[in-house]
């Protein structure tokens, strides 16, 4: 197999540290999935939110949205549910929690979805938690090491990266699937996040190959895939200008990473459009031509940082589908 592949499925690796004394051991075992999701009374208010949702939260927060719902089941029997809502402007896919430790995706999706339903041609389809089986190991071990990454719950119950399945049975990628074929999207916004504090210890021999990239943080960055013949630097000029234009705190953030990057690595590995770093590739691994990839260094972040991932979040969606629904990604 190569280094680099995420289809392999060995089930959900669970590592539970705890501290004891006398030796340290280690202590192997398999066992069956245990499921104890917490119960959600009531709708978190997603403008405040200061900390990743739960899988149950964000199911209520699906259900709560307009527009014909969808759903698929992950592996361990939780609902992946995703949203319709039909109009006459062109498609567009919404996705967030691919990887389940990525978690600001997840609320700038929901709160996105509540400003685009105002559009009354609006053409979209949600699938605000891809991966809910990652999510609630993802809570499972931030309950009792809250600093910690949880790399862990990066992978679905199976142990894959769900947009690495390339052929049935689709599982949990078969509600972007569904999402793709509900509304001929040529433009796939996909959500996703980074490790917000790896830089401490970019040399401490732990970094996994392949990896490199992500071992200090950059700020918010975007990765633009873009099928053979098609463009759309235009469409990525604009949104960048005013992703940067538009939120000061955004603009300061950034800033401040990139002079960190500059101090412990050196040059940025790709270019920075308005000021904010864009990998741009040729890449045909989805149907839809376009897709964004939002990058936050979002892991183990609460409070005030988080608020700030997930609103940029949420204004990455907001704009990159007005200036898609204005003609801009022809």
């Amino acid at each position: 197999m190569a280094d680099a592949d995420r289809t392999l499925q060995p089930g959900q690796i669970v590592p539970l540290i705890s501290q004891r004394d006398g030796d340290t051991h280690v202590v192997v075992r398999l066992t069956s999935h245990w499921r104890t999701d917490p119960l959600v009374a009531s709708a978190v208010t997603l403008d405040t939110v200061d900390q990743s949702l739960t899988p149950a939260e964000v199911e209520l927060a699906v259900a709560e949205l307009p527009g014909e719902p969808f759903s698929v089941t992950s592996f361990q029997g939780r609902k992946v549910a995703g949203v319709h809502v039909r109009g006459k402007l062109p498609g567009l896919v919404i996705t967030a929690g691919q990887h389940a430790n990525e978690s600001s995706g997840v609320v700038g999706a929901l709160r996105a979805a509540r400003h685009l339903n105002s559009h009354r041609d609006a053409h979209y389809a949600l699938v605000a938690l891809e991966n809910p089986d990652g999510a609630a190991l993802h809570h499972h071990l931030q309950a009792t090491h809250p600093t910690h990454m949880a790399h862990a719950a990066r992978y679905t119950a199976l142990g894959d990266d769900l947009e690495a399945r390339l052929k049935p049975p689709f599982g949990e990628k078969a509600a972007r699937l569904e999402a793709i074929a509900r509304t001929d999207a040529r433009l796939h916004l996909s959500l996703h996040g980074y490790p917000a504090h790896e830089w401490t210890r970019p040399r401490a021999g732990y970094v996994p190959r392949g990896s490199e990239l992500w071992t200090v943080p950059k700020g918010f960055f975007l990765i633009f895939r873009r099928h053979p013949g098609h463009d759309g630097m235009r469409f990525l000029s604009a949104l960048t200008e005013e992703l940067l234009s538009g939120s000061p705190e955004l603009a300061e953030f950034n800033a401040g990473q990139q002079r960190m990057w500059q101090a412990h690595v050196g040059d940025l590995p790709f270019e920075r459009i308005n000021g904010i770093p864009c990998l741009i590739t040729t890449d045909e691994r989805s149907t839809v031509p376009f897709t964004l990839v939002t990058e936050f260094p979002d892991e183990t972040i609460r409070g005030a940082a988080f608020h700030l991932a997930h609103t940029t979040q949420m204004r990455t969606v907001l704009v990159a589908a007005r200036l898609y629904w204005k003609g801009l990604l022809a």
